[in-house]
């Protein structure tokens, strides 16, 4: 033992038949293209002697892996109640691999299941463990460079980092002896500059090969600096679910907390608008509420005729009878009304946001549940990290350390809210509930505040909103904000501009002006391409300048990420049956829409959050509203109705799709970040 192990595998681009498997380590290089007994034992040893193994987008190639020496190296799909992954043996050593999302995966690398011939290994023995996996891309991804800049494929990095000029992958090329050995011994050159980058950063000064491994988003980090901090994170979630089973508040919790406040209140074409943006919205409320202290807690129960609730540092869990809801349905947060009062859940910042956002509502208290910290700090890992991301700056500017404190404090969210794939020690939905609570209760005063100066809300997207000024002076609005939402604060990102919203997630916001008069950026979102190839500049001209195109459209990367979509390349490629593995994909495949037939319905789309009139032109301009319904039940019937994209043909307007659910429609990965593999 002692060395990495650099590998790197070729594989035909149509048949998926891998051709050559390259690998070094202390400067020796092999080369294997015959893949026999006698490579088979070599790879194995090689492996096997190895104290981690590195790739460059490892679930690729360890897909490619396990699919030759057949019957030795093999590959399943697994599925679980909570999660579900690619199950490997590679050179004996079991290993479950799971695509999250983009760059983001999780390699677990189990113990060695199978001897050097194959055979199952002696149950009498301790078996080993097989190496850890090194995924340096998705490292790359999280410390160095998250390619939203630029790209950062191995080739791209060999010339922009490694200052060398690449030698590009064709047919001919890739058979070469230069070029199979190039990827290797650059892998391991970026390793060298990888370590270089992140030396500065205290928390993994001492990883060891197995810690990097383990990495699997920019959460991991943040739940190790957790654990860190707090060595007791486990015997915490225990006695926090004691508490809340001791009070019944299990299930009040899990129905208290919901998503951002993501509205559309318009479709068509509106002028003379202001975008105002809540300056790191999460983060802020994780410091002044100072989250942390509720890392362990108790309940004690308060009597609502002695209580009233408070905008700040006072969150209360409660009981309530109301005519207003926030409610998580069909994955999703939903507002909308009632004509018949329901008992629900709800934090106490959540009622002071819907009797701003509503009036009018009815909202009765029959229960209160204070939330009693047994932590004693007075500054949360968040804030801690934030003051140092500023510092970083101010001394050295736009560091590697100065963005891994960012996503330390970006993530810090996100580690107390999962619940999928399952729950770990850092989930915590008290605090969880009590970060989106308060968020929607600065939202909720910035709407109230705009509409004092009759300007009108017409979009929000969790910490911003858009609203038509009314001859109302931008930065007069910005001071007024401000001045409500205090200690948090607010920026006018841009005013005066053109903005065309067609539904949610979809707006194209131009002409736009700083406070100061300055030109600003275009804001786009153009949410819903879905699997097919659509530029979003062909996507602006079409709305703007009315092109057309009959073209058909080409699908985007399809990936073997998952079962279905392993089903779906052999489908679209029927050359490569006899060589398919795990995250094989194909690019560029011609679909049987064009662009025409495509833009035609995502135009027309409209998301069923609010009110939409029926059968309405595509081109109509109108108001949309929070919708009313008789019951709760029907509440739930009708939003949990338009999760079924055959109902949503059959039943609804053809231009109401739901659009919370088109990426997971389309691509089986999880959109949440924090989401850590099978253990």
């Amino acid at each position: 033992m002692g060395y990495i192990l650099y590998v790197d595998t070729e594989s035909d681009i149509v048949t998926k038949k891998c051709y050559s498997v390259q690998t070094l380590h202390d400067d020796i290089y092999e080369q294997f293209s015959t893949f026999d007994d006698k490579s088979y034992a070599r790879i194995y040893d090689l492996w096997n002697h190895a104290d981690a193994v590195m790739m460059y987008n490892a679930p690729y190639d360890m897909g490619v892996l396990s699919s030759i020496f057949y019957g030795r190296n093999k590959y399943e799909w697994t599925e679980r109640v909570d999660t579900n992954f690619w199950t490997m043996v590679i050179f004996g050593g079991a290993y479950t691999v799971k695509r999250i999302n983009g760059f983001r995966n999780n390699i677990k690398n189990g113990v060695v299941s199978t001897d050097i011939r194959g055979g199952t290994y002696d149950s009498k023995k301790r078996r080993p463990k097989a190496p850890p996996v090194i995924d340096l891309l998705k490292l790359w991804s999280i410390l160095v460079d998250d390619g939203s800049a630029h790209s950062i494929s191995l080739k791209s990095l060999i010339h922009d980092v490694l200052g060398r000029e690449a030698i590009h992958y064709d047919d001919a090329t890739a058979h070469t002896d230069i070029y199979q050995r190039q990827d290797v011994e650059c892998l391991r050159d970026l390793w060298g500059v990888f370590l270089e980058r992140v030396a500065s950063i205290s928390d993994t000064k001492g990883y060891n090969y197995q810690d990097w491994a383990n990495i699997c988003t920019p959460a991991t980090l943040c739940k190790h600096a957790y654990k860190s901090a707090y060595p007791s994170m486990a015997k915490y979630q225990e006695h926090n679910n004691l508490a809340d089973k001791k009070f019944g508040l299990i299930k009040p919790l899990a129905d208290a907390y919901h998503g951002g406040i993501t509205c559309a209140l318009y479709r068509g074409d509106l002028q003379d608008i202001a975008w105002y943006d809540i300056h790191g919205a999460y983060a802020h409320v994780i410091e002044y509420e100072n989250t942390d202290q509720y890392l362990c807690y108790n309940w004690s129960e308060i009597g609502p005729e002695t209580t009233e609730i408070q905008r700040d540092n006072m969150p209360i869990l409660c009981r309530v009878s109301t005519n207003c809801m926030f409610a998580s349905i069909a994955k999703s947060m939903k507002i909308y009304k009632l004509e018949i009062p329901t008992i629900t859940w709800m934090w106490s910042y959540d009622i002071l946001a819907l009797r701003l956002l509503f009036p009018d509502a009815r909202i009765i208290i029959s229960k209160m549940y204070r939330l009693v910290p047994l932590i004693h700090t007075t500054k949360s890992l968040p804030a801690h990290w934030s003051a140092l991301k500023e510092a970083e700056q101010r001394a050295h500017g736009k560091t590697t350390l100065r963005e891994y404190y960012k996503l330390m404090s970006n993530t810090s969210y996100g580690i107390k809210a999962q619940r999928k794939p399952y729950r770990t020690q850092h989930t915590n939905l008290a605090i969880a509930g009590i970060i989106t609570a308060r968020a929607h209760l600065i939202l909720c005063e910035m709407i109230d505040e705009a509409r004092k100066h009759n300007c009108i809300w017409r979009y929000s997207d969790t910490d911003s909103i858009a609203v038509s000024m009314c001859n109302y002076d931008a930065k007069k609005l910005e001071d007024e904000i401000n001045a409500r939402v205090s200690p948090y604060s607010v920026e006018c990102e841009a005013c005066k501009s053109d903005l065309k919203i067609l539904s949610l997630k979809r707006y194209v916001s131009t002409h736009r002006k700083d406070i100061d008069g300055h030109k600003m950026p275009n804001k786009i979102c153009l949410h819903g391409k879905s699997i097919y190839k659509v530029e979003t500049n062909e996507i602006l001209r079409a709305i703007n300048d009315k092109y057309t195109s009959h073209k058909a459209l080409h699908l985007t990367n399809i990936s073997a990420n998952t079962a279905r979509t392993y089903n779906r390349v052999k489908k679209l490629n029927p050359f490569c049956h006899d060589y398919i593995h795990p995250f094989a994909f194909e690019t560029d495949c011609m679909a049987d829409i064009s662009f025409d037939e495509w833009y035609s319905a995502w135009y027309a789309h409209i998301d069923t959050k609010l009110t939409y009139p029926e059968n309405s032109l595509k081109d109509a301009q109108f108001e949309r509203n929070f919708r009313v319904f008789h019951d709760n039940t029907q509440a739930n019937i009708f939003y949990g109705s338009m999760m079924s994209s055959e109902a949503e043909k059959t039943v609804y307007n053809p231009c109401a799709r739901n659009y919370d659910d088109e990426d997971e429609y389309f691509y089986d990965s999880s959109s949440f970040e924090s989401s850590d593999a099978p253990e």
